[in-house]
């Protein structure tokens, strides 16, 4: 049996988040470099919205996402936002927070973890977090206040 060839994932593609399981509602999320993403702050009903529309939204949240069902091409891509420079194609540093070793203070920035010496900077930086499909789903369906919402 042949194996399903993934998609083609390029920095600044922006796709649509299907926020249920009637695909009535959906959220936006533009690619950072491989495994980042950008969650946008604008959610749908009733329709998909251009790319034009969307680029009015800030980000609301950075994570690191697996990705799945966007290299599985489920989630319908708008289009591609390229970023201004190489730079930007990064999220922003974010803490790394152990659980199971608090003493260890590490930033994620730019696809390395930093010791939080080395960086200079830990307390106020944001969470660094990782999300399933499932999880990046259930933080924008859990978080409405963030969105500006549009009912078409």
């Amino acid at each position: 049996m042949a194996k399903k060839r993934k998609h083609q994932v390029k920095i600044g593609d922006v796709y649509a988040v299907p926020l249920d399981t009637l695909n009535l509602r959906y959220g936006y999320v533009r690619m950072y470099r491989d495994p980042n993403i950008a969650i946008l702050a604008v959610t749908s009903r009733n329709q998909i919205l251009s790319l034009e529309e969307i680029k009015k939204y800030p980000i609301v949240l950075d994570a690191f996402a697996l990705r799945t069902s966007i290299e599985k091409g489920l989630w319908p891509l708008i289009g591609n936002i390229p970023f201004e420079n190489e730079e930007e194609e990064w999220p922003g540093p974010r803490k790394q927070v152990s659980k199971i070793r608090p003493d260890v203070r590490m930033v994620v920035y730019k696809g390395h973890f930093i010791s939080e010496e080395k960086f200079g900077e830990y307390d106020n930086l944001p969470e660094y977090k990782k999300l399933t499909d499932e999880h990046l789903i259930e933080e924008i369906n859990l978080n409405p206040t963030l969105y500006h919402h549009i009912e078409k």
